[in-house]
């Protein structure tokens, strides 16, 4: 049996709806069979579907800082599983640099992007060098990476060439890029294990352009 309208205590019951406020346009409403919408200043915002479901149709579900999605619920891995809440997601953009390996580094491109998805960064990078003072025998480094990844032993992030731009013979000098714990740096190894150094480059004004992900 359908209410008519009643006013009190600042909540009007008028007929299937629960109105709000006093001019009308804020309201929970069940006008479909099984469904229930809620709305504000005439606008549908949420709807609890007649299966439990929930529809966000105009704006953002927003959680407060350390809460997020739990997923309790779904069955677990055979591993030890020590997380099942979704706590972050954020794009954005960072400035990449070359720390280390080559000197006096002047750039023509300066390119990051990054997501990430709870733990897990994910990030594409290009530099291009324009000049430099020199190479030196340092390990080869590459800063600026938008979050300090995790300091955990044996369990680094990596990376990989996206293009090179020809400054590196990968034919006889393969290079491994990793993404050092604690750190915002990418470090480059050679194949066998030992360090690539900016001596190792044939041109220093040559691109970096990588793609990688590792964990916060």
């Amino acid at each position: 049996m359908a209410l008519t309208k009643v006013r009190g205590a600042g909540v009007d019951f008028d007929g299937q709806d629960v109105v709000l406020d006093a001019d009308g346009d804020t309201k929970i409403a069940a006008g479909t069979d099984d469904i229930i919408t809620v709305s504000t200043a005439g606008t549908e915002r949420v709807r609890v579907l007649a299966g439990g479901g929930l529809d966000l149709s105009a704006g953002n579900l927003v959680l407060d800082n350390g809460y997020g999605i739990e997923f309790t619920a779904t069955a677990n891995s055979s591993g030890t599983v020590t997380h099942e809440i979704l706590d972050d997601y954020e794009i954005g953009t960072y400035q990449p640099t070359v720390d280390q390996g080559i000197s006096g580094v002047s750039y023509s491109a300066q390119v990051g992007a990054y997501t990430k998805i709870g733990r897990v960064v994910y990030f594409l990078q290009h530099i291009d060098v324009a000049s430099n003072s020199s190479r030196t025998g340092s390990q080869l480094q590459l800063g600026g990476l938008p979050f300090t990844s995790l300091n955990t032993s044996n369990v680094w992030g990596s990376a990989w060439w996206v293009y090179t731009g020809g400054g590196y013979n990968l034919d006889t000098t393969h290079i491994t890029w990793a993404i050092q714990g604690g750190t915002t740096r990418i470090i480059a190894y050679k194949n066998s294990g030992s360090v690539f150094t900016g001596s190792d480059i044939s041109d220093a004004n040559a691109g970096f352009h990588l793609a990688g992900f590792y964990y916060v």
